[in-house]
């Protein structure tokens, strides 16, 4: 896939994504996005993105590289990488990297009980977040979730933990 994004932005706002102080403007750049996939059926698959152009008054490229192994239909591996090169941007002109990685599994006993889990690191801030849910489809359309979170900070002054157990029910009746 070839593809091209223009943007026009009026930020009339305070605004600083990643800590980039962006100036009160109207911001028009364009993207640039290149993707190949290979069949995401298969035991074995892989990705690539790279994505690059203008980013408010700088630039951004983007390369993201996966992977998905799935040995049989009940279980499936996933592997992500995106690289993230920011540069000239904001009223200070800075640059930045950061990475992205990312892993996750599922594990389904049958099309209506799985477990997955996800985890995830971010080196803009050293941010390490795990995510682990079960669901059952007790009745058509009717579902029960446990999901338990887990979040550490530690690019912080003050390293921060967060740790979250959610249950959910939902019922359908058709009548």
């Amino acid at each position: 896939e070839i593809s091209l994004t223009p943007t026009w932005q009026n930020i009339n706002f305070e605004f600083a994504p990643l800590g980039l102080h962006i100036e009160e403007d109207n911001y028009y750049y364009t993207r640039y996005f290149l993707r190949y996939n290979t069949d995401r059926s298969k035991k074995w698959s892989v990705s690539a993105r790279y994505s690059f152009g203008g980013f408010y008054n700088g630039d951004r490229n983007t390369v993201v590289l996966g992977g998905r192994l799935a040995p049989i239909p009940h279980i499936a591996f996933t592997v992500d990488y995106e690289h993230n090169d920011i540069n000239r941007v904001g009223e200070q002109r800075e640059n930045l990297e950061t990475d992205l990685v990312t892993i996750g599994s599922r594990f389904a006993l049958n099309p209506r009980a799985q477990l997955s889990a996800f985890y995830q690191y971010n080196s803009f801030d050293d941010q390490g977040r795990w995510n682990v849910r079960a669901s059952w489809e007790y009745m058509p359309l009717s579902f029960v979730y446990l999901v338990f979170n887990d979040t550490r900070i530690d690019g912080l002054e003050d390293p921060f933990q967060e740790q979250q157990f959610i249950g959910k029910v939902t019922f359908l009746r058709q009548f």
